[in-house]
């Protein structure tokens, strides 16, 4: 980040007004990221945690991280999967027209149907027993391994094409060639249940079997086959087929193929509304943390706890947040310009000049200092204002990484290479203060805060500075004294306490006792380059892996309790050296991905955890069925056990071994 050698001339602009692209976060699995096909058919999420990918091409298995690929021929398990089902042996049942293959966590077994299946879009899966109509319409069943001929009276007078189990009334229905009416088969008889219209027909995603009905007010009322009223939902188009997805302490959505999400008023993600590039929706699954999409052109995840982000055309490089008195977030691009967001998403552009940098902040009075190159400029009442004595015509003034307004001193601090340079806007007065032990006068000043006796805490790539400006003493803290590498970010907490985020994770600083402390070094080792205190209840650490949420109150008695939002869960990570991070008034957290601005209610930073399962795949390179266990007599040979941790917030692999000793050792995959 070096600075020009020369100084582009500041004109302020005021483009037309338009409305942000805004979006929630999501996740797009393809080829590239190792799904076997891109042409999704069927999603299930089996009680391990598995998520299974039918697809035209094979069957892949999501752990959270990787996926696991069943190639057809290879694996014996088909292609284009219309749906899974787990049995009581908690075997994995993929059904597509050609047969049913089962997965007993070893290897797949595929048997074929007699006939081929006239059209299974619908289920008639009752407990452990499959049920379907050959292209004869003659009725067959799977069970125990096994396709059997099962005898039926048709009084309907129609042609039976599908047949559906319905979990709520525990009855199997018909679906006719000829309409859309349908029948119910019960005790071998099928009888002609009820008529509809092609646009009352519709069904559960679920197995779960319900009639729609669409009025001119668009509004979409659903029934049971009892006609009980299961749900009314307003939407913006209610045209053609609809598919309804239960979501549960959520509303429903409702959605097709073509047009996404038709429920009226979403603030789902753009991929589930109407646009001329979006792919087809062939499938939706909503589990506790998350939507998947299966789509014509990959797997979406969208978690329901992840972040909105912005247009990222416009705002790709956002390095300062700040928020105006009259609640506008004013955003500086690094390349793109200056921009103010109103509380309603509107953009305006102050500036398309670029080389905006760090971390701008705000006086009193409300007004907002904010670095460009060098030069620094003065925000208030929507005009800019270049400070002649802050520019690199005044002597000694370099690129600027922080800046930080002094309560105390009532004037604004500007953190510099080797020192600060504290400015009074009344007075228009400049004080240069320099550091002068060891590598410190070598480097930027990267962080600023102020302790309660009013002392300027300062950290840089060397460690913390204390400047008392009383005294006009300073006191150094090199890092190599305190293990720390380095010091990126700080965070005041009640009155005697900082945290640091530095290049080797967070640490506690004990401002008294000049004591440092390291925290989540389990797994908090990277630069922590954001730290924020929310009402010093939750502290909220970004880093280039992502964000990291910690409950104060259980750290100060011993325990880490801590929920993570990373490139998996809805957060795409921070710029290394990054501290562009802002909590506004209205409950919003503000921060700067890799490259797009990102917001989140401050409400949802303390998610619902998902639990992690440990999943046992292999022993000595062999997979185990499931259920199976594995006696291993004293051989003197090490095991080797293989496992996967499954879920979406720390999905991770694994593979030890251990020593074999004396003692018998059995393993059980569960």
């Amino acid at each position: 980040m070096n600075a020009s050698s020369f100084i582009f001339p500041m004109i302020f602009c005021l483009f037309g007004s338009h409305l942000m692209a805004q979006s929630t976060y999501s996740k797009t699995y393809t080829t590239h990221e190792g799904l076997i096909h891109p042409q999704i058919t069927a999603l299930f999420k089996d009680s391990r945690n598995y998520l299974w990918i039918g697809t035209k091409g094979g069957v892949s298995r999501f752990n959270g991280k990787t996926f696991e690929n069943f190639i057809p021929g290879e694996m014996n398990v088909t292609a284009g999967i219309y749906q899974f089902h787990e049995d009581a042996n908690k075997h994995i049942w993929a059904i597509n027209k050609y047969g049913i293959a089962l997965y007993n966590g070893c290897e797949w077994k595929l048997y074929r149907t007699p006939v081929i299946m006239k059209d299974v879009k619908a289920m008639g899966l009752k407990q452990d027993s499959f049920y379907y109509f050959d292209r004869d319409s003659k009725l067959w069943y799977f069970a125990n391994q096994s396709f059997r001929l099962k005898a039926y009276v048709n009084t309907s007078g129609l042609t039976p094409r599908n047949l559906l189990y319905c979990q709520l009334t525990k009855k199997f229905y018909v679906q006719f060639d000829e309409n859309a009416s349908l029948g119910t088969l019960i005790h071998d008889t099928l009888k002609l249940f009820k008529n509809f219209s092609k646009e009352e027909i519709g069904l559960y995603t679920d197995e779960k079997t319900s009639v729609r009905r669409v009025f001119n007010e668009d509004t979409v009322y659903f029934y049971d086959l009892d006609d009980r009223l299961l749900d009314q939902v307003a939407v913006t188009n209610a045209v053609g087929e609809i598919n309804y997805t239960h979501v549960e302490n959520n509303d429903p959505l409702l959605w097709n193929a073509w047009d996404g999400l038709i429920t009226r008023n979403s603030n789902l993600h753009s991929f589930f509304k109407k646009s001329r590039n979006k792919p087809d929706i062939t499938t939706v699954l909503v589990d506790t943390y998350n939507y998947w999409l299966g789509t014509e052109l990959g797997l979406i995840q969208i978690p329901k706890a992840g972040f909105f982000y912005f247009n990222k055309d416009s705002i790709s490089f956002p390095w300062g947040i700040i928020e105006d008195p009259n609640g506008n977030m004013i955003v500086a691009d690094f390349l793109n310009g200056l921009y103010s967001i109103a509380p309603d998403q509107t953009l305006k552009v102050l500036s398309k000049e670029s080389r905006w940098y760090f971390h701008p902040c705000k006086d009193e009075k409300g007004r907002i200092y904010l670095y460009k190159e060098t030069e620094i400029y003065q925000l208030e009442s929507g005009k800019l204002k270049l400070i002649p004595e802050l520019t690199n015509h005044h002597s000694g003034l370099t690129a600027c990484l922080y800046l930080f307004w002094s309560p105390s001193l009532k004037k604004l601090v500007c953190g510099q290479r080797g020192g600060v340079w504290i400015y009074d806007p009344e007075t228009n007065d400049v004080e240069k203060i320099s550091w002068s032990s060891g590598n410190f006068p070598s480097l930027y000043t990267l962080a600023i805060e102020e302790d309660k006796y009013g002392r300027i805490w300062c950290g840089s790539y060397a460690g913390l500075v204390c400047y008392d400006h009383q005294t006009k003493s300073v006191d150094y803290f090199p890092s190599e004294d305190y293990k720390f590498e380095g010091v990126l970010s700080i965070c005041p907490v009640g009155d005697s306490l900082f945290f640091l985020g530095t290049n080797n994770g967070l640490w506690k600083w004990d401002i008294n006792r000049s004591q440092a402390i390291q925290i989540l070094k389990s797994c908090l080792k990277h630069p922590v380059s954001s730290i924020l205190s929310l009402k010093d209840s939750l502290l909220i650490c970004g880093h280039n892996k992502g964000l990291t949420t910690i409950k104060l109150q259980e750290l100060f008695e011993g325990r880490e309790s801590f929920r993570e939002f990373n490139f998996y869960n809805g957060f795409p990570g921070m710029i290394p050296d990054q501290n562009a991070a802002y909590l506004d008034s209205r409950g919003n957290y503000w921060v700067s991905g890799m490259d797009r601005l990102c917001m989140i209610r401050a409400d949802l930073l303390w998610h619902e955890e998902e639990p992690l399962r440990i999943q046992f795949t292999k022993v000595n390179g062999k997979f185990l069925e499931y259920g199976q266990e594995i006696a291993f007599s004293n051989s003197g040979k090490s095991i080797s056990i293989e496992f996967d941790v499954i879920g979406n917030l720390r999905p991770i692999e694994q593979k030890i071994s251990l020593p074999h000793h004396r003692k018998n050792i059995m393993v059980r995959l569960v």
